[in-house]
Formats: C-alpha cells, structure tokens, sequence
C-alpha cells in the first residue's frame, strides 16, 4: 500500500490540473463571448507551454523551386534563390524563356537567397528549377545567437587590430570557380512538304551546329571560341532555293584566338572573328588589336583583314578592309541621373570589286537613366567612283520605358538613306531603295500576375516606289490560367497598304514537370495582295507546335511541327497554294 503522503500529493496534483482544463474553457469560452472592440485585460502570468510544441521560431514555408532571373548584366545574371533553396557554387542550371529552352549558366556565387550566374544569354524573366535542398538541412533550426559584446569592448579590440601589421601574401590555393569552358553540339532534322509538289512531296536537311567557347590554350593567356553548321539537303531537282548543286554545305561562323581581360590591358583577337566595339563592322579574317583601361570603361585600338564570300563564308580576296575603333563607357551610381552610358565610333576604309575604295564612319551611344533608356547611331560612307559626296546609309534611334519588370514601353525608328553598294560588306543589311523609313512602337503592360496586355504599332514608307505600310496588334496573356502548368494567349493583327491582312490566333504555352516546355499555336489569317499584274485573297489556317524537355543536365530534346493550309480562296490564286508544312527535331547537349 502506498504512503498516505503519496495519495494525498496525487489527488492535489489531479484536482489542480482539473481546475487549470476547467479555467481554460472558461477563458476561451469568454473569449468568444467578448464584445468587439473591449481590450482583454492583461495576463497575471504568462501562459503555460505546452508539452511538444516547437520551441524554435516557425519553420520557413517551402519555397517554390522555379526561380527566376532577376536582372541581367553583360557577363553574369542575378537570381532569386539561393543555398537555402539547394544552390551552390560550379552547379549548372538550364534557362527556360516563354516555354522554350534559353540555354544554360553555371552558379559562380551564392548567399541564402540569392546567387549570381555565368554564361549563356540569359535574360530578365527567364526562369530554372533549383534542386531541392537536403532534408537535414531545411530542417535545421536557427542558431542560437551569441550574447551581445558591449561597445567598450568592440572599440578595443578594433583598436589592436588596426595597430597590428598585417602582411600581404600571394595567392598559392585553386580556383574557387571553375572556367568558362563550354561546349555545344546540336544535331538537327528538318523536312518540308507540301501537297502541291508533283514530286509527292519534300526536301529534308540534316544538320549539326557546334560551339566552343573559352578554351585555354595552353599557356599562351589566349581563349579559342569557335562555332560552325554542317549541312546536308535532300531535295528533287528543280527545289534547290539556296546555293543550287551544292547540296553539302559547311559554314564557319567563328574561329579565333582572344586575350580580353577583366583587369585591362593589350586586347587581342585573331583568326575567323567578330569585332569588339566595332559598330557596323561584320565577319573578319584578320586581325583586332587595342588597348583597354584597367577599369574596363575605355578601349581603342585598330582592325584589319579580309571579308569572306557572302554565300558560303569561305575565305576571298575580293573583299579587303581597315580602320581603327574605340569605345568608352561611364557606370554611375545609385544616386547618379545617368546609371550607365556607352560610346562606340569607327572608321575605316573597304576595297571591293566594283565600287573601288570606299571610307565609312559609324557611332553608336546609348544612355540609362533611370526607367529610361535612350540609344542611337548612324553610319555615313564617301565612295568617290559612285557619289560625289558622303551619304548616309543607316540611322536609327531607340527609346525605352521601364518602370518595372512587369510593364515597358518602346519607340523605335530606322531610316534607310541610300542604296547599299553592289558588294558592300554589310551582310546584315538588305539592299533596298534609298530613303526608307520604319517607325515600331510596342507596350506590354503587366496588370497583375494572372493578366497581361501587349500592343504594337508599325508604319513603313519608301520614299523611291511610294509604297507604304502600316500595322497593328494587341495580344492578352494569361500566363497562369492552368496555375504552374501554364496560360494562354489570344491575339489579333491588322495591316493596310500595298499589302493587306488581318490575322487572330490563339497561343497555349505549357510546363510539365518543370522539365518540359509544350508551345501550340492556332491561327486564321487572310491576306491581300495589290501589285499591278495580279490581284486575289488568300485565307489560311495555320499552326504550330514545339516541345522543348531536358533529358539530363546537359542533354535537351526538341520537336517541332507547323503547318499552313488554305481554307478558301478567291480570285486568281496562283497555281500550288495548297497545304503544306515543316517538322524537326534536335538534340543539344553541352558540357
């Protein structure tokens, strides 16, 4: 039998812990009663801590696993996530923009919550699916912080270390981050078919595109980049549309050797290359050598070489230039009107088959400040066998408006004032009549995170044949329609002038796994042609459908398909409009 004094305590403590559940209720039950807008009269002792409640601070809800980039420099992106969220430094993540696959950065720095990436060309808004953290470590509770050291003893020991010497030592450990090695290497198929062919049917291409960028050549302080497409077309005889009886077709795009430091200093590039800080100026087989700031915001120097045929970029001799270049750039401050500007300027003379020795001249600068954004150039050439004065071949200015990530207005014109040379070397231009003018203006307004509009507006004259055009379009975006799975987009397009046309369509972009990316387009349009030998409407339906999924982190998959077909026609149509399509697909895997 147990001590009298035992049973006693043991009923006491039952009773007791009866009368604190009972006042409880009765607290809460008063609680409900309590009229709005009485204050509750303060506890006389704090509430009792309940067995098995957490006694850290709350745990952080699970962030969502698809980041996104923040803002965009010329050499890294900044995102929003971080080591919290299962980030580290050499990790590579692959980029998706608007449902397509962007390419891929690689993590050179990380905090908690936020971290900076390198290579690629990412973009504002493009987005990536960090991994997911180890359990162990999402759950591990705050640190318990040390105890507060008082300001007397922060001022003394301050004061013995910045009398202390402390010596500089060089650097002897590894890399921290590992170089901006990359390879590429994207295997392609592609066929066209169309119902009207009397053949029965298609020319196919098969292709591999590759690129190498930052390879280190020995210990030259040289990096090598270099890209190329290798082509092979299947077509019946009579379809050949570009370089007839070639049907293997290999284009170098780039392979040169460069030194261009981030600390300053001789510039170098040479080889099969694209010119820094040279505005206007396209491919060169030659040479590029300068001399930058140890800041980084001033270069100059010289270029010279020779310009490879236009149809299959082999090297030629017909083609010959030089001239000098130089750029300067001015980084402002949180507090400065203008944030960031740039300048660049060239000039340089080119020597052809026909037109003899021609000077040109080009400059370029564009300005941020703040949400605006302003930019322009132009480019001026004397060629004495063909004008007897200077002209200006190009011109054009951009502004743009950004209050924020979510809405951005732009206004954009180019003015075409004379007539390209026969063998100008400006192989991006379109040899049009001279004084041409094109004047766009787009705005996209984001209303809220579940609702989007688009607006854009065009008009086109030439000053030579008179012909003009304009056009407009309005687009709604509803990019969470179907919550993380994906939205929708439904748009219209008008146009009017020596061509006229009206087009709606409708645009589903969709995710699945976070993995892959699904794009599918339907569209009704129809068009008018007004030319003086022929008049008749065409109207068709059209379509589109892309996949876009990464097999492994270094190996993505894409499919595509379209289609046109006409679903009534009027007037004299000519001969072969029936349905016709393109399908590919493509694998890109990079290292």
């Amino acid at each position: 039998m147990s001590h009298p004094r035992s049973v006693l305590a043991l009923a006491l403590g039952l009773v007791l812990a009866a009368g604190a559940g009972w006042s409880g209720l009765a607290e809460a039950a008063g609680n409900r009663k309590r009229p709005r807008g009485r204050p509750r009269a303060a506890a006389a002792a704090p509430a009792p801590v309940r067995v098995g409640a957490a006694a850290g601070p709350a745990a952080r809800p699970a962030a969502s696993p698809l980041g996104s980039v923040q803002f965009v420099t010329g050499k890294r992106a900044y995102l929003d996530r971080g080591t919290t969220d299962g980030l580290a430094v050499g990790q590579a993540l692959t980029l998706s923009r608007a449902g397509r696959g962007a390419g891929a950065c690689t993590v050179e720095s990380a905090s908690e919550h936020s971290a900076t990436c390198l290579g690629g060309r990412a973009r504002v808004g493009d987005t990536f699916r960090s991994p997911r953290p180890r359990r162990a470590q999402a759950q591990r509770r705050a640190p318990t912080l040390a105890p507060v050291v008082d300001e007397d003893t922060l001022v003394t020991r301050a004061a013995v270390i910045s009398a202390g010497p402390i010596d500089k030592v060089e650097f002897t450990g590894k890399r921290a981050f590992r170089g901006h090695r990359s390879a590429e290497v994207t295997p392609s198929f592609t066929t066209w078919f169309s119902q009207a062919d009397p053949e029965g049917g298609s020319y196919t291409q098969e292709r591999i595109d590759g690129a190498i960028r930052g390879v280190e050549l020995a210990s030259t302080g040289l990096r090598f980049d270099g890209s190329f497409s290798a082509i092979r077309w299947s077509a019946p005889p009579g379809l050949e549309r570009f370089r007839p009886g070639t049907p293997t077709q290999f284009y170098l795009w780039e392979a040169e050797a460069s030194r261009r430091s981030q600390e300053g200093g001789t510039t170098l590039a040479v080889g099969r290359l694209w010119p820094f800080h040279a505005p206007g100026l396209t491919l060169l087989d030659g040479l590029q050598l300068g001399r930058q700031s140890q800041d980084g915001t001033a270069e100059g120097g010289l270029y010279g070489g020779l310009i490879p045929t236009a149809a299959g970029l082999s090297p030629s001799f017909d083609i010959r230039t030089g001239g000098i270049y130089g750029a300067v750039a001015q980084v402002g401050t949180r507090r400065s009107v203008v944030r960031l500007a740039r300048e660049e300027a060239r000039i340089g003379v080119w020597q052809g088959t026909s037109a003899g020795m021609v000077g040109e001249g080009e400059g370029f600068a564009q300005a941020w400040i703040g949400p605006v954004t302003v930019g322009g150039g132009t480019r001026l050439r004397w060629a004495s066998q063909v004008e007897s004065g200077p002209a200006v071949e190009h011109a054009h200015l951009d502004l743009g408006l950004r209050p924020s990530l979510e809405s951005a207005l732009g206004v954009h014109l180019r003015y075409v004032g004379a007539r390209l040379l026969p063998d100008a070397p400006l192989r991006s231009e379109i040899p049009l009549q001279g004084g041409a003018m094109h004047a766009i203006a787009d705005l996209h307004l984001g209303l809220s995170p579940n609702l989007a509009l688009a607006f854009s507006a065009g008009g086109h004259r030439e000053s030579v044949s008179g012909l003009h055009q304009f056009h407009g379009g309005a687009e709604a975006r509803l990019p969470r329609l179907f919550r993380r799975a994906g939205g929708v987009s439904l748009g219209a397009q008008v146009e009017q002038g020596w061509m006229q046309g009206g087009a709606v369509y409708a645009q589903i972009v969709g995710r699945w796994d976070e993995r892959m990316q699904l794009l599918a387009r339907l569209s009704a349009d129809g068009t008018r042609f007004q030319t003086p030998a022929a008049a008749w409407n065409l109207q068709e339906l059209g379509g589109y459908f892309s996949a876009d999924g990464a097999l492994a982190g270094w190996l993505r998959l894409r499919a595509w398909f379209m289609w046109r077909a006409p679903f009534q026609v009027q007037g004299a149509a000519p001969a072969g409009v029936s349905f016709g399509g393109a399908a590919g697909l493509s694998l890109a895997g990079s290292l």
